[in-house]
């Protein structure tokens, strides 16, 4: 079921999926998301660790909370995850990735990321 948001359209970003698809629109720019993740586990009480994994120094990526606390009574949790992007020259196209991993020392929780920058929406839709 798809619910679109408050202008009436369905963006990419309102999406729950667990990957992120970045495209900076400038050499500073900054992206914010926030994701709600359940738990769904055979123990209530969970408590998952981040561990951020980014393959480009152009990028900086924060989250909060660094730790999610599943209980009996929080079965659903959110975070909100920031992408700080710092590039002088954005004249040619570049890509990266990178990924967030959420772990409780048995079970890991991938999120896969992609980086888009320097590209125009001319350019962007060539490459599809």
């Amino acid at each position: 079921r798809l619910i679109a948001s408050q202008s009436g359209y369905l963006v990419r970003d309102d999406l729950n999926y667990p990957s992120f698809s970045v495209v900076f629109k400038s050499g500073f720019d900054m992206l914010k998301y926030k994701k709600v993740v359940k738990n769904v586990g055979s123990s209530v009480n969970a408590v998952y660790k981040l561990k951020i994994r980014a393959r480009t120094p152009f990028v900086k990526i924060s989250v909060s909370p660094i730790k999610l606390v599943f209980s009996m009574d929080k079965t659903t949790l959110s975070y909100e995850i920031t992408f700080e992007f710092r590039l002088t020259d954005v004249d040619t196209a570049k890509k990266a990735f990178g990924s967030i991993e959420w772990y409780d020392g048995v079970h890991v929780v991938k999120s896969p990321i992609a980086f888009r920058w320097g590209v125009t929406s001319t350019s962007l839709l060539s490459s599809i």
